[in-house]
């Protein structure tokens, strides 16, 4: 004999999965070693070579089970491929924890990729589809929003204690973080699936290929806030890399890069808690044309400013990147459906990705070439260019995207 649950209370504690994945997202946050991370390879025998080398091999593992992962999500379920994605980075934690060498770190680093793999677009796609059911999707930008804010909040604290654990022991921050992802598993078992419409195919990979093909050629406003997110967030990042080298060049002691960091973290988290008020004063489109306008100015003042001030530039510059995942994350799941809904934002994170493996290299060479007034300042006009370019090429489908 079965007992039917009412409607009211299904939906109380599909709304609960709001909480929950913000919590998640602040354990995946709460990696204490990240401070010492390199501090540790080399202290168990690694060369800076070594580093790179893993480095490498993570990004390009990511990269490939990117779009797999969000097409299990569609097909198998969110909360199971989060409980997967957990389990495999909590083994990938004590792996790290445990490791004295090369191969049990690359190692450690593959489980971390697939960890990544399964959450990223996940965890985006299940708070829009628990929104949906319970009737409050407008909220999404809010609510996601909300959950960047906790998790770079977490990560600004939790890089401080980690140093401060790093003085006991370069081990004791990889055992916090255990901790964490073990509370993170805990977590994911109590989500609640939200109902939607789960992807029926059966053929895989011709349905990843066609998923796609549709939202990277055939979808042309899909296809142009995808070119935008990735473009946009490479630009970003690569203005965090190029943190502490002008901070340097400018002559900011040693001691203060800690509180210059978390400016950087604390900035991003603050954009992206805000960016849903922007939505009842400015056209998201003009809002996006804004964000790109501001990122770029941020270059272009770096790369004629050479002064302690200007790190206020890095921090604004920075701070975009929460404003760009939050908005843009938005739009994508407006104009996707829920059953391929995870394999779209994992298709958007691929984009980021391939774009960044790509350009990473090249400024990597230029600033060699170039001082790093230079090179930020011919970063800003490329950008400039190619954002221009982006822009132009969505003026066709201008009005079909979401405003």
């Amino acid at each position: 004999m079965s007992i039917a649950i009412p409607i009211e209370q299904t939906s109380m504690a599909v709304g609960n999965n709001v909480w929950k994945l913000r919590v998640l997202l602040m354990t995946r946050g709460a990696l204490f070693f990240s401070p010492i991370g390199v501090l540790f390879y080399m202290a168990n025998g690694l060369s800076l070579a070594h580093v790179f080398y893993i480095q490498a091999a993570f990004t390009v593992a990511s990269m490939i089970l990117e779009i797999p992962s969000g097409y299990l999500s569609d097909r198998w379920g969110r909360r199971n491929t989060l409980i997967v994605g957990s389990a495999v980075g909590l083994l990938g934690m004590v792996v790290f924890a445990l490791g004295t060498g090369f191969w049990e770190f690359f190692t450690a680093n593959m489980l971390i990729a697939v960890f990544v793999s399964f959450h990223s677009g996940t965890i985006e796609a299940m708070t829009f589809d628990t929104l949906l059911e319970i009737g409050t999707s407008e909220r999404y930008r809010e609510i996601i929003g909300n959950q960047l804010f906790w998790s770079l909040i977490t990560q600004s604290i939790v890089s401080i204690l980690g140093g401060l654990l790093a003085t006991v022991s370069l081990r004791t921050p990889f055992y916090m973080t255990i901790l964490s992802f073990m509370l993170g598993l805990l977590i994911v078992f109590v989500l609640r699936e939200p109902s939607r419409h789960k992807l029926q195919e059966t053929r895989h990979f011709a349905t990843i290929w066609h998923i796609t093909k549709t939202s990277l050629m055939q979808n042309v406003p899909l296809r142009s806030m995808i070119a935008l997110y990735a473009v946009l967030s490479t630009i970003v990042f690569s203005l965090m890399w190029f943190a502490q080298p002008y901070q340097t060049l400018v002559g900011l002691p040693v001691g203060l890069f800690g509180l210059a960091h978390a400016a950087l973290t604390i900035g991003g988290a603050f954009t992206a808690r805000m960016t849903h008020r922007a939505k009842h004063y400015v056209d998201d489109r003009w809002f996006l044309v804004f964000l790109s306008a501001l990122v770029i100015g941020c270059y272009l003042a770096l790369g004629f400013f050479t002064s302690l001030w200007a790190i206020l530039f890095l921090i604004i510059g920075s701070s975009v990147f929460g404003a760009v995942n939050a908005l843009i994350g938005d739009i994508v799941n407006k104009m996707t459906a829920s059953d391929i809904r995870a394999t779209v934002l994992s298709i958007q994170i691929f984009a980021f990705r391939a774009v960044y493996a790509i350009v990473a290299p090249v400024l990597g060479y230029v600033t060699g070439i170039f001082t790093l007034s230079q090179t930020l300042l011919y970063t800003g006009i490329v950008s400039c260019i190619i954002v221009l370019m982006i822009f132009a090429m969505m003026r066709r489908v201008w009005k079909q995207l979401p405003a």
